[in-house]
């Protein structure tokens, strides 16, 4: 039986996230990080870019899953690269006016990072092109910040995702034999669109099932 391979035309519809209090996710991932709730069904919380269609961050409500808070689980980190200086300021903005302790920030000639730890624990990367170097410093960051960045922008995407996996070569063998994904190093990716990291993990909360943990 032949394996179902992806098209070239493949790209990331939706990252789905387990989480315990979906009210408390979805002020944070509304209010301070910027994406717009589109609506609610059942357990689900639909969430995207208020100029895009695109449903890009599924919350998906299970209050009887296991949170593990403090313990590593099966999704590593996810990345979203943002196209605009602004938004990323905007979002940082956000977070310092909040006070919000689990935020890290990292501003390189190149690129500026923000290393986000949601209310759930689930670590978020959001990542910008440092152009023309104009960012230096945090407070050249909150200089670029406008009220009229409330919203990402339509053309923001998520990049990464990063799994914990106790199989690395298992892992790649499936996205990229069953997939079609291009294997790497220990990733494996859909060009220009999706990079799937692989991170060995001896953890046993990684191998419990998905719906019975957070996550």
């Amino acid at each position: 039986m032949s394996g179902f391979t992806l098209g070239n035309s493949a790209t990331l519809a939706t990252v789905t996230i387990r989480v315990k209090d979906r009210d408390k996710m979805i002020a944070f991932y509304r209010d301070l990080i910027g994406f717009a709730l589109k609506q609610e069904e059942n357990a689900l919380a639909i969430m995207g870019t208020k100029e895009n269609e695109k449903e890009q961050i599924w919350l998906e409500e299970s209050p009887r899953a296991t949170d593990h808070f403090g313990e590593t689980k099966r999704l590593a980190n996810y990345a979203i690269w943002l196209d605009s200086l602004t938004d990323i300021a905007s979002v940082y903005q956000r977070l310092k006016k909040a006070a919000y302790a689990n935020l890290q920030v990292n501003i390189t000639p190149t690129q500026v990072t923000l290393n986000i730890i949601d209310p759930e624990e689930n670590i978020l990367i959001l990542s910008c092109l440092n152009s023309e170097e104009k960012v230096k410093l945090e407070t050249d960051l909150s200089a670029l910040a406008t009220e009229e960045a409330r919203f990402l922008a339509p053309s923001t995407r998520v990049s990464t995702l990063s799994f914990n996996t106790p199989d690395i070569s298992q892992m790649q063998d499936f996205f990229n034999q069953t997939l079609g994904f291009q294997k790497k190093a220990t990733s494996v990716s859909l060009p220009d669109t999706l990079d799937i990291e692989l991170n060995t993990s001896n953890s046993d909360k990684i191998l419990t099932p998905s719906h019975e943990i957070l996550g």
